[in-house]
Formats: C-alpha cells, structure tokens, sequence
C-alpha cells in the first residue's frame, strides 16, 4: 500500500524526467541527422560515395578525427577553422545540424501532444518515418538551394517515406477501431490516410505539373512536381493546400525583397523546392491553429 502510494506521488516527476530524457535524446538523434545532411549535400555534389569513406577538409584533404565531427560542439572548440590548414568552415554545417535537431524536438512534441497514435511501438514507427521524411525534405530545401536542382535519388526516397507514413497511419488507425472492415471497404478506403493523401499529392503534384508543361519549365522545375506529390501524400486533402499557399506567400515575399535589395533580377531563377519544404513545416506543425486562426477571423468578418 505504501508502496502504490509512493509511486502515485512520484509519478509526476517520474513523467516529466521521462520526457525530458527523450528530449535530449531527440536532440541528440537530430544533431546526428543533421551532420549526416551535410555529408550527403556535399558528396551528393561533388560525386562522392555517401554511405564509405572518411570525412576530409575541403581543402587540405586531413582525413578528420572523430573529435572534430561532433556536431556543433567541434564547429565551436575549433572556432569555424579546420584543425590544420585554418580554412575556414562554412556555418551551414552547425545550422543544419541546429535546424534538423529542432525540427525532430518539434515533430516529437507535435505528435506526443495529439496522441494520433495510442499503440507506443506504432507511434515509435510513425515517428521514425516522420523523421526520415523531415531528414529527406531538409537535404532537399539545402541542395536545391545551392545548386537549383535536386538529385532524382532524394525524390524516390522521399516517396518511400511518405508512403511509408502513410501506410502506419492507416494500419494504426485500422487497429484502433472496432470491427473496422464491417463498414465496407468503400467507406474504409474514402476514410483512410492513404485516400486522403493521394488526393493531396495528386492535387500538388499535378498542379506543379501543369505549371511545368505550360511554362515548358520556365515557371518551375520537374523537381517541384515530386516535392509537391511527396507532402501531398503526408499532409494530405486539405492540408496540403496551407503548405502550398504558404510555399507562394514566402516565395513572393523573398523574390520581392531580393528585388528591392537588387540581389535578383526579374527575370533570375529562383528554386521553388525550400518554399515548398517550408510550406510543408508550417502546415503541418502550426496547420490546425492557422485554419483556426483564419475560421475564427473569416466568423468574425461575417458578423460585422
């Protein structure tokens, strides 16, 4: 009796030391993630083999201990400089690696706190894929970034990974309902993660298509086609249209300021694909509150 007692009152602490351990841990997979990315930008550019090899200095060609590729921690001991030859290192690497750690924290904390998923290890799965898929956006919103077009092999696993999602989704909401499949695999179907997303991906994805064919890709790239169709499948109908609009607010609104700066002319190309990933963070980490901002808004209006 004591016992239950104990742990009734310590449970509290016990939850809130719980979670702030898989928080840092999160961290620390994030960190880890990110100095991946800046691995796979650079060898995916320059035509190195990602998965083999040592990591080198760009310029002297020191193969790097393990001491000096802890993320963000060996940017700031070796104070932005290469060990031996003092060549400076680029901050891409300590921000990169900040942005995908916070990234996971956020993802982690959005779906703990919905609960979506009621089953530890589907959640933990679920997790996984979503963390993969943030990896895969964010290498691609860097590399389409510097080089203005984005290798055929992040797209496919792109793909894989939202399908993927998609697919734990469906099965864990499949378990969690009572006598599912004696609603009829009609209503199962058109209420399935999958309908959803196939919906959302063929809406962007086709819409970038028509753009591409019209422009003859003036207007955007091929890539865009596949980065449209990939958070489609996510997000989702009709989420996938907040991702969209915030992807054409952001892009209007940096080309503008470009502009001002003279920076960018008119008529320069500017890459699509990171609006389209930022699009993507902001729908589906602040969606709801946005829709609800905006409903409440629109009520508001109609009133007056």
């Amino acid at each position: 009796m004591q016992l239950c007692l104990l742990i009734v009152h310590l449970e509290p602490t016990l939850i809130k030391y719980n979670i702030m351990f898989n928080i840092w841990l999160i961290i620390i997979i994030g960190l880890a993630a990110g100095s991946f990315l800046n691995v796979v930008e650079y060898r995916s550019a320059y035509g190195g083999p990602i998965s083999k090899g040592r990591s080198i200095c760009p310029r002297c060609k020191k193969v790097l201990k393990w001491y000096e590729l802890v993320p963000v921690l060996s940017f700031v001991f070796q104070t932005g400089k290469c060990r031996k030859c003092k060549e400076k290192i680029s901050w891409q690497y300590p921000l990169i690696e900040l942005l995908t750690a916070g990234i996971f924290v956020l993802i982690w904390q959005f779906y703990l706190k919905n609960q979506i998923f009621q089953n530890r290890i589907m959640f933990i799965i679920f997790t996984a894929l979503s963390f993969c898929l943030a990896a895969n956006l964010i290498v691609i919103f860097l590399y389409d970034l510097k080089y203005l077009e984005i290798p055929m092999s992040f797209l496919i696993w792109g793909i894989v990974f939202s399908l993927a999602a998609v697919a734990v989704r469906d099965i864990n909401w499949a378990l969690s309902i009572n006598n599912v499949w004696q609603q009829g695999l009609l209503k199962v179907f058109l209420h399935s993660a999958f309908f959803s997303g196939m919906l959302g991906a063929l809406a962007a994805g086709g819409f970038f298509f028509a753009l591409v064919a019209i422009s003859r890709e003036r207007w955007m790239g091929q890539g865009d086609i596949y980065i449209g169709a990939i958070i489609g499948m996510f997000l989702g109908w009709p989420w996938i249209l907040e991702a969209l609009i915030m992807a054409f607010v952001f892009g209007a609104l940096v080309g503008i300021i470009l502009m001002v700066l003279k920076r960018k002319k008119l008529s320069a190309k500017i890459a699509f694909g990171p609006f389209l990933v930022f699009g993507y963070f902001v729908a589906l980490l602040w969606g709801q509150q946005i829709f609800a901002w905006y409903a409440n808004l629109l009520i508001l209006n109609l009133k007056i």
